[in-house]
């Protein structure tokens, strides 16, 4: 079994995921979180070859990648790279984490997005950089060693848990390593997180995670 398992936040995204987890699963196994979708998605994942698990009402993307990181982490892997279900995410770039991580290379990788950020990214980013030395806090692609979400026990739901344990892992000794990755097109229309006033109080949640983990 590979030791990396690759866990996918999905929420609507039939048209997408099944395409997603069949590029996916060359890298490892994959495990798609569900958040109560009400397409079908969680039937289309399973049967591309994921193992899914479902959310009984929808709570968010910090919720699911919890939900994931405790499934892998139950299932005895000991890295886990998130990755979107719209098809943004290149395999290859899952690929180049999962080898930083499983080489014993680094214990957090973080990818950089190309393109100029809105100002509340921006200012996210700033914070980032001079407490954390991490230039793209935001971005959906990371890769973790699963010991720092043990030693970090849980996150609040509501909050960007890959911020959180990112801003844990690395004022905690992670070996960080920093890396530019492409964007591919949304197979399901535009981004849902960045596109909604819900989507900038994300962000500042998320800032204010960074500021208080410790």
């Amino acid at each position: 079994m590979s030791d990396v398992a690759i866990v996918v936040p999905a929420f609507n995204e039939e048209k997408s995921i099944g395409d997603v987890v069949e590029a996916l699963r060359a890298v490892g196994s994959v495990i798609v979180v569900d958040d109560a979708s009400s397409d079908a998605t969680a039937v289309r994942a399973a049967a591309a070859g994921a193992r899914v698990v479902r959310l009984e009402a929808n709570e968010g993307y910090g919720a699911a990648i919890e939900t994931g990181f405790r499934e892998a982490a139950k299932q005895g892997y000991l890295h886990v790279v998130t990755a979107d279900g719209d098809g943004q995410h290149s395999a290859g770039d899952v690929a180049a984490f999962a080898a930083l991580l499983g080489g014993d290379e680094a214990d957090l990788a973080v990818g950089i997005r190309p393109g100029r950020r809105r100002l509340l990214e921006r200012v996210c980013a700033w914070y980032a950089r001079r407490a954390l030395g991490i230039h793209d806090p935001l971005c959906g692609l990371k890769g973790y060693d699963v010991r720092f979400f043990e030693a970090y026990g849980g996150f609040d739901r509501r909050r960007s848990v890959g911020t959180e344990l990112m801003t844990y892992a690395a004022r905690h000794g992670a070996r960080c390593v920093q890396r530019p990755i492409v964007l591919g097109l949304r197979e399901n229309g535009d981004s849902r997180f960045y596109s909604t006033l819900r989507g900038d109080l994300r962000i500042l949640r998320s800032l204010w995670a960074m500021i208080r983990v410790r």
